[in-house]
């Protein structure tokens, strides 16, 4: 359900019509329909049949819609929390970001995006953006054109699927109450008209299926919904579902597609109703997959998850009763201070995006990951799981949290790579979030954390230049000020598999001063990021004998469990998260460091001397242009160069104590010269070319 997005221009021109002042200062006024598209789409002045039904005033007025008005005003008072510590990797900055898409009539963005083999898109409430993995964008326009839907739209949601290679959108349309759904026609859309697109009427007349949820199985779109009757009074969870389309660029009939919807899914033991249905972003193609929520109401210990298979017909099977999965308890977040303005919403709770995925780090099971924001540390914090579906447990979770900022409107997703016959990763994650408080403004930031790793510290990406303090913060729409109900993460299915982890795409809100309050501050942000993995950026001394100390300076070192020089063991200490200092081990005499921890091992690439090399002979003494001479001596480890006088010699390592050379030719005496990347051994004695 996302905060519907309030129109500047059209709520002017409606307050003018109507003889009403639309609040922005404060005022009562009329609410008009949430964007100017809507006032273009009906030129008779007729509102859409479902358009002004209390539900759908409501979902304008905050933008999502909830069961239980009590419980939810309840649970948004403002709860404190103590602030929690453990240990910290170093976080990893952002690989590449931009800003993204904005829409200065509409508030908020509810910012969704996705990453594919060659195209980033993201959707916003009411704008799309096509750009290349390097930020250029490619097209932008409105959800209308790309839907071709001039409705009331909101909710937009996008999604990467390796299996057909395309990207997936649905967008409401609250007017009619159907959902826009489309599909690209490749893997590289360049524009609006590389997409295939539907409206689709799974029949909920004057209902409205809220905050959609868009995932998939090899075999379905899911879309999760929570419907209200046109009185705003919650009528149930559902999982609405269409086939995946054929392989090929054209568009077929929407006809050809099966449909259905499982309705009013029931909470574990059928006593209750589920709520905000999340059905994961499939990364690994099966035709098992699942939908995960968490509960409607203030408290609550579980979450619930629905299995979703496919029939012999061709429909899909959806559980219609969840199983329960046991977490550490939760409660609602209060809403999140800035300074000098209204409090911003942190929403209820409920998951607000999920990607399942294969997890090698849990024996190659599948993982799923997802988050939401809760009472915590400041005043709300987000918390993040890993779920193994098939044992309906965890495999890990965590928290975002600090003791002088709310954390909140998470997204989570692991670094897995698919992409066609190449696999790789998976058991590592980034999230990106947003953190306030009274002498904070808005700001995005990040966590990351590699494989059985520390989850990082906070990694600033984009820090607003003021509170938020638009017209959604006042009158008959706020406070709270108006933020987006969620944000966006992708794993990178081109990401390079060299590594010991992949990377991750998110997209996130953040504000801008506005030029007063009746302005909209909101804008987005789009980055990428890699999971902190140990890295080995350099060592001193470069040569050094057995026994000797050498630092190894990199990041990520925390929780180091072994370090190998050739492969073999060597004692060290752990310095700090930067540095160890390590022993020489007997026996080797080059070769290249490794540091292993449990976020994987790092390896430089340059090689590390014990031995110098040494010319201590060489025979015989003289000989013509062309002759062969052995040169006898030791530490003769990666000799990329021998000359005689200066002048290269053709030449083979034979074993580290022995090369033969061919004496060159125009050389009519000189020293010889054995040179390796660290070391240039020479023999004193002069060696005579003669015949």
């Amino acid at each position: 359900m996302t905060r519907h997005r309030y129109s500047v221009v059209t709520l002017l021109v409606l307050a003018v019509v109507a003889v009403a002042i639309v609040g922005f200062s404060g005022s009562a006024g009329a609410e008009g329909p949430p964007s100017g598209v809507v006032v273009s789409a009906n030129p008779s002045g007729h509102p859409p049949p479902h358009a002004d039904t209390p539900a759908a005033k409501e979902l304008k007025r905050r933008g999502y819609l909830v069961p239980d008005e009590n419980a939810y005003a309840r649970g948004k008072q403002a709860r404190g929390g103590a602030g929690r510590s453990a240990a910290r990797s170093v976080a990893a900055a952002p690989l590449v970001s931009w800003q993204g898409q904005s829409d200065h009539s509409v508030t908020p963005p509810d910012t969704t995006g996705a990453i594919g083999t060659t195209r980033y898109v993201e959707l916003i409430n009411l704008r799309y953006g096509i750009y290349d993995r390097s930020g250029n964008l490619l097209d932008s326009g409105s959800l209308a054109t790309l839907t071709g839907d001039p409705g009331n739209l909101t909710d937009p949601q996008v999604i990467w699927d390796p299996d057909t290679h395309r990207f997936y959108y649905v967008v409401l349309d609250f007017g009619s109450n159907n959902l826009e759904i489309g599909f690209s026609k490749t893997d590289s859309p360049s524009g609006a008209a590389d997409w295939c697109k539907y409206d689709v009427d799974f029949g909920y007349g004057s209902n409205v299926p809220d905050y959609p949820k868009l995932g998939d199985t090899k075999d379905f779109l899911l879309v999760g919904v929570n419907v209200f009757n046109q009185f705003n009074n919650y009528v149930g969870a559902d999982v609405d579902w269409l086939t995946k389309p054929p392989a090929g660029t054209t568009c077929p009939l929407l006809s050809s597609f099966l449909k259905g919807v499982k309705q009013n899914l029931l909470n574990a033991g059928g006593g209750s109703q589920a709520f905000t249905p999340v059905p994961p972003n499939q990364e690994d193609s099966s035709s098992t997959g699942w939908v995960v929520s968490a509960s409607a109401y203030d408290a609550d210990t579980q979450l619930q998850l629905f299995q979703v298979t496919k029939n012999g017909d061709g429909t899909a099977n959806i559980a219609g009763v969840g199983t329960a999965l046991t977490v550490p308890g939760f409660t609602f977040p209060p809403n999140a201070p800035q300074p000098g303005a209204p409090v911003v919403d942190t929403l209820d709770g409920r998951l607000t995006q999920a990607v399942s995925a294969i997890d090698p780090n849990h024996g190659g099971g599948v993982g799923i990951w997802t988050q939401h924001t809760v009472a915590g540390g400041a005043g709300s914090e987000v918390r993040w799981y890993e779920i193994n579906p098939s044992a309906h447990s965890l495999y890990q979770s965590g928290t975002v949290s600090s003791g002088s900022l709310y954390t909140f409107n998470g997204a989570v997703s692991s670094d897995r790579v698919v992409n066609g016959a190449t696999n790789a990763f998976g058991g590592s994650m980034v999230l990106g979030f947003n953190t306030t408080s009274s002498s904070a403004f808005p700001a995005i930031q990040s966590v990351s954390k590699a494989l059985s790793g520390p989850q990082s510290a906070f990694q600033l990406v984009k820090q607003s230049n003021a509170s938020e303090n638009d017209f959604s913060c006042y009158g008959q729409f706020g406070p709270p000020c108006r933020w987006g109900d969620y944000s966006a993460a992708s794993p990178d299915p081109a990401a390079s598999t060299s590594g010991t982890v992949g990377q991750v795409w998110l997209a996130n809100q953040w504000v801008t001063a506005g030029s007063s309050s009746s302005d909209v501050d909101s804008q987005t942000w789009i980055w990428s990021e890699s999971p902190p993995a140990p890295t080995i950026t350099s060592f001193s001394p470069a040569v050094s004998p057995s026994g000797s100390s050498v630092t190894l300076t990199g990041t990520n070192f925390t929780g180091a469990s072994a370090v190998t020089l050739a492969l073999v063991p060597a004692s060290f200490h752990l310095d700090s998260s930067t540095q160890i200092t390590a022993t020489v081990p007997a026996g080797v005499s080059y070769g290249r460091w490794r540091v292993t921890t449990p976020a994987g091992t790092a390896l430089n690439p340059l090689l590390f001397t014990a031995t110098l090399p040494q010319i201590d002979s060489f025979s015989p003494g003289n000989g013509p242009a062309g002759s062969t001479v052995t040169l006898t001596g030791s530490g003769f480890y990666n000799v990329s160069q021998v000359t005689l006088a200066n002048v290269n010699a053709s030449f083979s390592v034979d074993s580290p104590t022995q090369i033969h050379a061919s004496v060159p030719a125009g050389v009519e005496y000189g020293r010889w010269r054995v040179v390796t990347p660290f070391w240039t051994a020479a023999d004193p004695t002069l060696f005579t070319a003669a015949d």
